[in-house]
């Protein structure tokens, strides 16, 4: 008689314990215990940690790449800003002329 039991160690009545995949244990709702038989919380991956950087530790080339960053991001800023100004200076300039346009002429 041949056994299709995969451990010796079921005893012929009881379950064989099954295992969960990835995504069963991601969609499980519960308690759920890993190979070590302690408790698997998904929770505990989900902190928030803050590391503090000593400024004194970054090296110079670091602190000269993030300054160049910097400034380049604020000029494309202010180079945005700029042309919105002209955008909207332009709009409200050809609103005048047809206003003015329309109320004295037309």
């Amino acid at each position: 008689m041949i056994d299709d039991r995969k451990s010796e160690n079921v005893e012929p009545d009881q379950e064989e314990p099954k295992v969960m995949s990835d995504q069963e244990r991601d969609n499980f709702h519960g308690l759920t215990l890993n190979e070590d038989g302690r408790r698997d919380d998904p929770e505990e991956d989900t902190e928030i940690r803050i590391h503090f950087v000593d400024i004194k530790k970054i090296p110079l080339w670091k602190k000269i790449l993030f300054g160049a960053a910097f400034v380049i991001f604020v000029a494309i800023a202010l180079v945005m800003a700029w042309f919105f100004m002209l955008g909207g200076a332009a709009v409200f300039a050809l609103g005048l002329i047809i206003y003015l346009l329309k109320k004295y002429i037309f």
